[in-house]
This record gives structure tokens, C-alpha cells and sequence, in this order.
């Protein structure tokens, strides 16, 4: 995949996750969620915090989580995959939103 091809992907990525965490504020969730640059944080009343971040020259995507570690997902051309677990991407994501917020949170793509 070349670097413009990644770059789109990654900027629908964070397009959709934002725009899905932007709907949780209708379910009366305290979250907020930024975008700078290409780096998404997902901040929690409760202070938790997860970011997403593109690494152009690895071609993957990282995900962070405050007391929960690090995760690296490679694109396979359906979906981001954790390069150590195989776990989708979506479903890691829920289940970090989900943990902090005490409710089912679902992400998709």
C-alpha cells in the first residue's frame, strides 16, 4: 500500500471512530474526542484516555489506553488487526470504551 492510499484509510478511520464517540454524548456519556493532526484522543470524565495514532512508516495503526497498554493493528484490506493477538480493531475499541464507561459500547467501521 503506498502512503497516500494509508493516509486515506487512516483519515476514514479516525473520521468514523469520531464520529461514532460524537454520538455517545446522545446517550448522555462524558466523552470527548479530538483530532490533531492524525492523532485521535477519546477522553472520559473520569479521566481515562485512549489515542489513536497512525504510524505512516510502519503502515499501522496504534491504539493507547491509560492502564490497559498498547496495541499495533496492521490493515489486511477488510480491517485493522492486532499484530500480536489477531483482535479487530473495532472490538478492542469497544471493549476499552466499553470497561470505562460501564456500558456496551460498540464501534464499527
Amino acid at each position: 500500500m503506498k502512503d497516500i492510499e494509508f493516509i486515506t484509510l487512516v483519515d476514514n478511520t479516525l473520521e468514523a471512530v469520531e464520529d461514532q464517540i460524537n454520538e455517545l454524548l446522545n446517550d448522555n456519556i462524558d466523552v470527548d474526542v479530538n483530532i490533531n493532526g492524525r492523532v485521535l484522543e477519546i477522553l472520559f470524565n473520569d479521566k481515562n484516555h485512549i489515542v489513536i495514532t497512525p504510524q505512516i512508516h510502519l503502515k499501522e495503526l496504534w491504539l493507547a489506553a491509560l492502564k490497559k497498554g498498547g496495541f499495533h493493528y496492521y490493515y489486511d484490506g477488510f480491517k485493522w488487526i492486532d499484530n500480536r493477538g489477531g483482535v479487530d480493531f473495532c472490538d478492542k475499541l469497544s471493549e476499552l470504551c466499553s470497561s470505562i464507561v460501564g456500558r456496551n459500547i460498540i464501534i464499527r467501521l
